[in-house]
């Protein structure tokens, strides 16, 4: 009778373990999938999330979405006019990428959500060093590396103005070099004024170089919601040095003179920033701007000086 017992409790105990191990693999399958492997496909149908009236202050989507043979087109106007001094030789300080971090784009779009005072968009300003950079050759008149300053703007009668207030964020590790205070971002665009407006082509008024670039706050959204969709596949964004020539078959609201500088904006990838056209070419092949196989983003605005 002992032993019969004893069998029964061993049988007991050998099915209740398989019924504890079966509900948890039951609960583990139950699991909803981590964060990374969601982020990896697309939360959301963009198309859904944007459609054709999204951002119409901008110009609308075919605005503001252009093809990547476009954008190559525009930086290469750009190296080609503004990079080149009047002998013809490259302008070493004079940079045609900036880089900026996926924190920080995060972090604007949410100050522009978040914010009580109702801003508009930002200002892309142009600036530079303070600092004579020999470097770039003693007898060289371009010595002052350029820079960007972010600031965002407020809409008024007179256009879209900016506020001077540094937008930084707890969130992000290290606050962007073009998130300034005033005091420094006014110095540098004060020196990017004297070294480089106006000295710049100045034998030919047919060319404009900008001083800053307003870009809607819409467009910042969008931006923001595919680092959010593209989280592992991202991370920033190339603002790259861009110019017209008055041929590009996209209409720009603000846009003055027929040849100037803007910026456009493409997705980057991996430790050195490459440009990742595919993101934005992906998300909206086979759709409704199949024509438009856009891998780049031009921005909403500009003016031969700043640009409202």
């Amino acid at each position: 009778m002992r032993k019969l017992s004893i069998s029964l409790l061993l049988l007991i105990s050998i099915l209740f373990l398989y019924s504890c191990n079966e509900k948890k693999n039951d609960t583990e399958e139950e699991k909803p999938a981590p964060v990374s492997e969601v982020t990896a496909e697309h939360n959301f149908d963009f198309l859904e999330e944007f459609p054709d009236g999204y951002c119409a202050n901008a110009g609308g989507m075919a605005n503001f979405i252009i093809t990547k043979s476009l954008a190559d087109s525009m930086t290469n106007n750009f190296d080609s006019i503004y990079k080149k001094d009047a002998s013809k030789n490259d302008i070493k300080a004079m940079q045609n990428k900036y880089w900026l971090d996926t924190c920080t784009i995060l972090a604007i779009s949410k100050f522009l959500k978040d914010s009580v005072d109702s801003f508009d968009g930002i200002r892309i300003s142009m600036g530079a060093s303070t600092i004579n950079d020999n470097g770039y050759g003693a007898s060289n008149p371009f010595k002052n590396k350029t820079t960007l300053i972010i600031y965002p703007t407020k809409k008024s009668d007179s256009g879209h103005v900016d506020v001077n207030i540094p937008i930084l964020s707890k969130a992000c590790n290290q606050q962007s070099e073009y998130i300034k205070e005033f005091p420094k971002a006014s110095s540098e665009m004060n020196v990017f004024i004297k070294k480089y407006y106006g000295k710049v082509k100045p034998n030919d008024i047919t060319y404009t170089l900008s001083k800053g670039f307003w870009i809607d706050a819409c467009v910042v959204h969008f931006i923001a919601a595919i680092i959010r969709d593209k989280s592992q596949e991202i991370d920033g964004i190339n603002i790259k040095a861009a110019a017209y020539f008055g041929n590009e078959g996209v209409k720009v609201p603000g846009k003055i003179a027929k040849k100037q500088s803007t910026v456009v904006l493409v997705p980057s990838t991996g430790p050195n920033h490459d440009d990742n056209w595919e993101v934005i070419e992906k998300m909206f092949s086979n759709k409704r701007f199949f024509a438009l196989f856009g891998g780049a983003l031009n921005h909403s605005q500009l003016c031969p000086q700043l640009c409202d």
